[in-house]
């Protein structure tokens, strides 16, 4: 990808992983996707496979560092949501 599409895509899956982060509901297919775009070259079944091993508090810290996002958490370290 090259020049604007590369920015589109990835403003729109910051976009689509803020309202999946806000839902607090884990979407197996933007990680799938996210991977495609990021060069994983297998199929949905084997992501899959794959994706029972993902630590996935780890994973989400990676697309918050990445997206550039600020987590916010009440009083006693409960997510509540995150923001540009």
């Amino acid at each position: 990808m090259k020049g604007g599409s590369f920015y589109f895509i990835n403003y729109i899956m910051k976009k689509d992983y803020i309202e999946m982060r806000n839902k607090k509901a884990i979407d197996i297919n933007f990680f799938y996707t996210y991977a495609v775009l990021k060069g994983f070259k297998g199929s949905v079944a084997e992501f899959n496979a794959g994706a029972l091993h993902l630590m996935v508090d780890d994973a989400l810290d990676h697309l918050d560092q990445e997206f550039g996002l600020t987590l916010l958490f009440d009083k006693k370290g409960n997510f509540i949501k995150v923001v540009e």
